[in-house]
């Protein structure tokens, strides 16, 4: 069963019902460089079983406006911890590490994840 999965296409919120059909056990997902913030909302909405969605982009690529990214991103993910933001500078090495047990984006997207849910259950408590 496919629990992880890395979409670099282009994605639209009519694919997310189709997601949950094809790939009953994913509990990971991440979109590359795709910053269709209405996806990103649809996919937090309606997948209960995603235990992290990552918006994964290469930092080192000129084209975005890293500050304004994460910021546009951030407004549609503040409500879901499940949400993370990560920037590769190279997916190949990152790709190596995680295959041979080392820290990968997902590793981080996770620590992410749980230092936000530790900061908002202890802001509660």
């Amino acid at each position: 069963m496919l629990t992880h999965l890395e979409l670099f296409m282009n994605a639209a919120p009519w694919m997310t019902p189709l997601l949950a059909a094809a790939f009953p056990a994913l509990t990971h997902l991440a979109l590359f460089d795709l910053c269709h913030l209405d996806v990103i909302k649809s996919l937090l909405e309606t997948q209960p079983r995603l235990a992290v969605l990552a918006f994964v982009y290469m930092a080192d690529q000129a084209f975005w406006d890293h500050d304004l990214l994460r910021a546009r991103l951030a407004e549609v993910g503040a409500d879901d911890p499940r949400f993370a933001i990560v920037g590769l500078t190279d997916f190949e090495c990152d790709w190596e590490r995680g295959a041979w047990g080392g820290q990968d984006y997902w590793c981080v997207a996770e620590e992410d994840i749980a230092r936000r849910r530790a900061e908002k259950f202890k802001s509660h408590s």
